[in-house]
């Protein structure tokens, strides 16, 4: 959705048993004005739920509170990772996302096969929406594990360099850069970062980018290779080490210059929104025959 209204139309129009709202966070800014609105969009998916339909709403958003007041005498189902809530996790190895899922109706150890805290989480909303649905904990725990990733979403693809290119161009919003960056980060090898504009943010588009040219120097990026109008403000941001292209033939001319230098091959993150295309760089830098290196940038 991008603008008000439109979840508030298929809603009607679907009638769901079960409805979800997994965060609300800064995207399509220019349609909402800032975070509460996508907020309050977001909310309007309860409209179309029965009485007796179950809402699952993530605890740790701070807009929970809101999305609860709007399903009096429903039965809601909340899930967190950070806050007391029905479905919770326990980490139990972080590096390999290995969990222990704790439910009303009982707990069982998830390892989940894709990256990151923030699948965690997803992880912990698919559970509550599940047990809505019906669910045995054991149905949801061979569900997880049995996950694969998805084209372009933190996709590990081998790279030309002798590095690994990690691929989460599908799509771009402050938020998931955040997630993509503090995923990525942790790991020991050296890391760089190119980065497409985040689009459709509005007013607020320079200081979303500065913060986050800021936030790939925190989470121990080394470089940054910017393209786009507002990832000038990225790059600026991040200091030493970021460069800013007008297009896509310099930044690889210079990718690939700086990737003969070094001894130890970096893993380069690449993030931008769909309309940036950032795939195209994907599909310089990885092996021939790498899954979701295509041009389209699809797995």
């Amino acid at each position: 959705a991008n603008h008000h209204g439109e979840i508030a139309y298929l809603t009607g129009l679907a009638r769901p048993d079960v409805a979800m709202i997994n965060n609300a966070g800064p995207c399509h800014l220019e349609g909402f004005g800032d975070v509460a609105g996508v907020a309050r969009a977001k909310g309007e998916i309860f409209q179309g739920l029965s009485a007796t339909g179950v809402a699952i709403i993530n605890r740790d958003d701070p807009h929970a509170d809101d999305w609860i007041g709007l399903n009096p005498g429903r039965r809601i189902v909340d899930f967190g990772l950070d806050r007391p809530a029905a479905v919770s996790a326990r980490i139990l190895d972080a590096a390999a996302n290995r969990f222990r899922l704790i439910a009303p109706t009982g707990e069982t150890e998830v390892r989940l096969p894709l990256p990151g805290r923030h699948n965690i989480r997803n992880a912990l909303a698919a559970a509550a929406g599940a047990l809505a649905a019906g669910a045995t904990l054991d149905d949801i725990r061979r569900g997880l594990e049995s996950l694969r990733d998805v084209g372009g979403r933190l996709q590990r693809l081998r790279g030309r360099h002798g590095g690994t290119v990690i691929h989460d161009a599908y799509n771009a919003n402050p938020a998931s850069l955040a997630a993509a960056l503090h995923t990525v980060g942790a790991g020991p090898a050296r890391k760089w970062l190119v980065l497409g504009d985040m689009r459709e943010l509005g007013p607020a588009a320079s200081e979303l980018h500065a913060q986050s040219g800021r936030e790939a120097r925190t989470t121990g990026f080394e470089r940054l290779y910017a393209l786009g109008e507002h990832s000038r403000v990225a790059a600026a941001a991040f200091g030493a080490g970021g460069r800013h292209f007008t297009d896509l033939e310099a930044l690889m001319d210079a990718l690939s210059r700086d990737l003969t230098h070094g001894a130890e091959p970096p893993t380069i993150l690449i993030k931008g929104s769909r309309g940036m295309r950032m795939e195209r760089v994907v599909a310089v830098l990885v092996e021939p025959g790498e899954t979701g290196a295509n041009p389209e940038g699809q797995g």
